[in-house]
């Protein structure tokens, strides 16, 4: 097991099976954790060894929303390049080229809700819940939430949710694909995102990262250039041994 961030509010190491476990402390997302996250994965993105990352935060909140002291000092600029920020941490980890799992064990509450969006793939436990509180306290979701959210379950559904803040509950959450598995507990969460993990990172690394590219911007095109876009990766697969990386 390799350390890379061993302090808060980031802590991040890599087990021998290339999985790159990566802990975010704290019930707020603060300016402090926002530039520790990018740092971690500037780090990620840079190490081959590492195939897959488990991305975790406290029970309290996944990641945690916006601080409400800075939040407070912001200004029409400082706002809109926190936003920016935003949209290049949660591309980042749409782009990365490996799967990021979000474990979700606890309230995803506003920026930590629109990152978790962003992940490959959601796990959570059944007392888990949703809520995206930003127009309630008079600003919009600006990680990105609004773009993936009515992407990923409706324009409806998504204004519904984003309007109210509402709570979603984990069962609803997992009928509307908010979230992809659902579990009953803590424990059984954990062992069951540690084995996905543990199997994403044992496929040939090229065709997992063609396969997340395709997905990922397939989205953004015409069906018939994302066809194309398919194709031309499945070329790339045979550029060399296929389970090279």
């Amino acid at each position: 097991m390799t350390e890379i961030f061993p302090e808060p509010p980031i802590t991040c190491h890599i087990t021998e099976n290339g999985v790159a476990h990566v802990f975010v402390a704290g019930e707020v997302f603060s300016l402090l954790t926002l530039a520790a996250f990018e740092d971690s994965l500037a780090e990620i993105e840079s190490r081959p060894e590492i195939r897959a990352v488990l991305l975790r935060g406290s029970q309290e909140a996944f990641l945690g929303d916006f601080d409400p002291a800075e939040v407070n000092e912001l200004t029409p600029l400082s706002a809109k390049r926190l936003a920016q920020r935003g949209h290049l941490l949660t591309e980042k980890l749409e782009d990365l080229g490996k799967p990021v799992l979000a474990v979700l064990d606890g309230p995803v509450i506003g920026c930590g809700a629109e990152i978790a969006l962003a992940c490959s793939i959601r796990l959570a436990t059944k007392t888990s819940w949703w809520t995206f509180p930003a127009v309630g306290n008079g600003y919009l979701p600006a990680f990105g939430g609004p773009q993936r959210l009515a992407r990923l379950i409706g324009r409806g559904r998504a204004l519904d949710f984003l309007l109210t803040g509402q709570v979603v509950t984990s069962s609803e959450a997992y009928r509307i694909g908010l979230i992809n598995h659902q579990y009953p507990s803590v424990e059984s969460l954990g062992t069951a995102a540690e084995a996905l993990a543990n199997h994403l990172a044992s496929q040939p690394p090229r065709a997992v990262r063609y396969c997340l590219e395709a997905v990922r911007h397939g989205l953004e095109m015409p069906q018939h250039e994302g066809l194309m876009l398919e194709a031309n990766l499945f070329g790339l697969c045979f550029a060399k041994g296929r389970n090279d990386g």
